[in-house]
């Protein structure tokens, strides 16, 4: 019988899940690993639920702020319907801020509804949360999202693991099946005064059991029917495809309003989210903004960190001494060629070295060497063969055609 003939049914199977929620074991742990460098993609294969500290290195009295991130969960790991977490952390290390005790997930819109099963931030030693979509036409869970941030201030000197008890992660098509996925265990070091470098020490393992039915991916007609300006962009033959593989993947999304703009120039904040999600990169936690101009509240501020901490991002010096970024302004071709060489050198997945210059116009421009990389892969073109106008803005079309450009080339 398929219980996703009726909403009835359908309300039944969630209802169900909440209950498998309590029961499921976490998984088996495997191929668990130290991690030294974080500053690589996440395994293409697998996605995550991470554990990202604020600092690993603290001293007593210092603010620790721990976020809780589910990062990759594209292709047969999409549509997300629910989840589970359990966190645990020594107590007489760290104590959460009595202030808050409830996490503020973002991982489903709004609109979807969810319904909340736990969510406790205890002083005794756990953070506990779990969400499922009880409606069938609500949206489900793709790509990157934000579970929720804890702020904890550090008591005594010691090592503190924060481990994650549970992990579940559920989808429709796949009924009292944990997906298999990664989790990752940060270790923090807390000492009684000084200073040294902060080092990234976790450990990565998985658990869950690889989904027995694939999900159905949508179709292209009913991607673009969640546009109301699909008219726009099927009128674009050169960017369509693109458009509508990042948008299924959640890279790239539509306005509030419900339309994609892809003649619309796309802003810096905007490229920032997207070259963070097609690199696959491991989210940061800043627990103080690097830029002026780009507040904690703002929904771009953890994925313009987290190209910041990546070295992808930089900003200018403004009259107070501080680093402006422009977060809503529009993005230049040399700018987003900039970006997305920066950090595609440093993988160097299925990279070349050709340094061949077609165009006249990037002679001495700061952006040339950048240019030049992305052009020599294929990833990018020029506006004629012999000009590649750099300080021209880039429209969301042409984004999403690069961008497609990049995913094929890191797989």
């Amino acid at each position: 019988m398929n219980i996703l003939k009726t909403k009835n049914k359908w309300i039944a199977f969630t209802a169900a899940m909440g209950i498998l929620f309590c029961v499921i074991p976490a998984g088996s742990l495997s191929a668990a690993s130290d991690v030294k460098n974080t500053n690589k993609v996440t395994d293409a294969n697998l996605p995550i639920v991470r554990l990202v500290p604020s600092v690993y290195e603290a001293k007593v009295g210092d603010t620790i702020e721990v976020a809780i991130w589910l990062q990759g969960f594209t292709g047969d790991y999409s549509h997300v319907q629910g989840y589970e977490i359990h966190m645990d952390y020594d107590a007489a290390l760290l104590a959460p801020d009595s202030g808050t005790k409830k996490l503020s997930p973002q991982v489903f819109k709004k609109t979807s509804n969810p319904m909340s099963l736990v969510n406790k931030i205890d002083s005794a030693g756990s953070v506990q949360i779990s969400e499922v979509i009880t409606s069938q036409d609500a949206k489900l869970f793709t790509g990157y999202g934000k579970v929720g941030t804890i702020s904890f201030r550090a008591l005594e000197a010691g090592t503190v693991t924060l481990k994650q008890a549970k992990s579940i992660i559920i989808q429709p098509n796949n009924p009292g099946l944990n997906m298999k996925h990664q989790t990752s265990e940060p270790t923090i070091t807390i000492r009684k005064s000084g200073t040294v470098p902060d080092k990234v020490s976790e450990k990565i393992q998985t658990v869950g059991d690889v989904p027995v039915k694939k999900i159905s991916q949508a179709t292209s007609s009913q991607t673009l029917a969640g546009f109301k300006d699909q008219g726009a962009i099927t009128k674009l033959k050169w960017a369509e495809d693109s458009i509508i593989t990042l948008a299924a993947s959640e890279v790239l999304q539509g306005t509030n309003e419900g339309n994609f703009e892809p003649l619309r120039d796309m802003t810096r904040a905007e490229f920032a989210k997207s070259a963070v999600v097609v690199l696959g990169l491991d989210m940061k936690q800043q627990t103080t903004p690097t830029f002026s101009d780009v507040k904690t509240s703002d929904w771009y501020y953890d994925y313009v960190e987290t190209a910041g901490a990546y070295g992808l991002i930089q900003g200018r010096e403004d009259k107070q001494g501080g680093l402006h970024f422009n977060p809503n302004a529009p993005i230049t071709r040399a700018e987003l060629a900039a970006i997305l060489a920066r950090q595609l050198k440093n993988s160097g997945k299925g990279m070349t070295s050709d340094n061949k210059n077609p165009f006249t116009d990037i002679p001495s421009h700061w952006a040339k060497e950048d240019i030049i990389y992305l052009y020599g892969n294929k990833l990018i073109q020029g506006k004629t063969a012999t000009t590649f106008k750099p300080g021209e803005k880039a429209s969301r079309a042409e984004v999403s055609v690069l961008l497609e450009r990049v995913i094929q080339t890191v797989k």
